[in-house]
């Protein structure tokens, strides 16, 4: 409880990587860009934002210098499922599964945050969340959702450890 209590809040910048350890190796998740439109999609399947949307570019990255030798160089990992949000103000946001639908059907469809990779691959997606238009600070929140992470000391998923989130401006 200690490191957790001495632990802080940190926002990596546009790019910056944040590692989450799958035992025997790290994938680096990024925000490599961000898009906002009132509306999305065309034709029947355009939708309009309550706000304004925010399209969200993530990479995902399976970082070949943090493999175990023990590991074997073509084995694919499948990354656990992630718990995916936007904080701003207290407020929590979840992807906006129409709005993600609606740009899919222009954009064609999104790589899901569960796609498997081998060492030194990387792949990106996108995510929409639906914002109030005067959002000043959001940030995209993705953390593991494996319980025995709550039980690792100075893990940020342990009771009252700080988060690492991601600036969206």
């Amino acid at each position: 409880l200690l490191f957790s209590v001495a632990s802080r809040e940190q926002a990596a910048a546009r790019g910056e990587e944040k590692y989450f350890c799958e035992v025997d190796c790290h994938l680096a998740y990024s925000v490599i860009g961000v898009r906002e439109s009132k509306a999305l999609g065309m034709g029947p399947a355009r939708v309009a934002a309550h706000g304004l949307y925010r399209i969200v570019t993530v990479r995902v990255r399976f970082d070949p210098e943090t493999t175990s030798v023990h590991r074997p160089k073509d084995m694919a990992l499948t990354p656990n499922p992630q718990f995916v949000r936007i904080v701003e103000a207290c407020v929590t946001y979840l992807p906006d599964a129409a709005g993600l639908r609606a740009l899919e059907s222009v954009e064609g469809p999104s790589i899901p945050l569960t796609r498997s990779l081998r060492p030194g691959e990387s792949y990106t997606t996108r995510l929409v969340f639906d914002l109030p238009e005067k959002a000043r600070d959001p940030r995209l929140l993705i953390t593991e959702s494996d319980w025995i992470t709550r039980l690792l000391v100075g893990h940020e998923n342990s009771p009252l450890h700080r988060k690492t989130s991601f600036r969206l401006g």
